[in-house]
Order: C-alpha cells, then structure tokens, then sequence
C-alpha cells in the first residue's frame, strides 16, 4: 500500500483534524448524513471543544470515517463543513449539521499546497 503526504498552509475555515486523538472517542454520521457527530473521552475534552468550535458559525473537521464522507469510496480523509452545533453533556458529544467538501474547495485559494 502506497500514501501520499501533502502541507496545506490554510483552510477556508478554521480546522479541526480529528484523527490521532486519545480524547475522541468516536466519529460518525448520522443515517441522514446531514449531520456529524464527534463524541469526547472525557469532559475536559469535551468542554475545550464546546468552547471553541462554538466561536465559529461554520467550520471544517477533517476525519476518516466509514459512516460518512466523499471518502468512503477512496479511503481517504473527508472534509465536512460544519455549522448549527449543538452539544450533550450527558453523552460528551457535539453534534452538527455539515456538508461534505472536495478538498480541493476547503482549502485557501490564495494559499499553497505542497
């Protein structure tokens, strides 16, 4: 099996890549695939979260997931443009309604890629 690695310098919105993280304890669509939801280890975790991504009225995650995404097909990471965020702290998850993007449009046009 062969990869790739690629730098982008800037996204179109602030960005979260979930992959490699202790504290997320799961990621998936829901069967509309309308919405994302990300669930926390722990509830620092969790609270960071909430408190951050709330600042944003839309913003990108960037994850491999089976349940959702342009990536399903190619096995490759998908970018979801996220906004309406809505969080349970019964559950430690956040929850949002989100639209899949090509890569090619989530990042920075005035930015490189290398």
């Amino acid at each position: 099996r062969s990869f790739a690695s690629v730098h982008i310098s800037a996204f179109i919105h602030p960005t979260v890549i979930l992959e490699h993280s202790a504290f997320v304890k799961s990621t998936g669509c829901h069967p509309d695939h309308n919405t994302i939801s990300v669930q926390f280890t722990h509830h620092s975790a969790w609270v960071t979260a909430v408190e951050d991504w709330t600042q944003h009225t839309k913003f990108l995650l960037v994850a491999f997931v089976d349940s959702c995404g342009l990536g399903r097909e190619s096995g490759e990471r998908s970018t979801h443009l996220v906004q309406n965020v809505t969080v349970s702290e019964a559950t430690l998850e956040i929850i949002g309604t989100m639209v899949d993007l090509p890569l090619s449009e989530s990042i920075h046009p005035d930015r490189d890629v290398t």
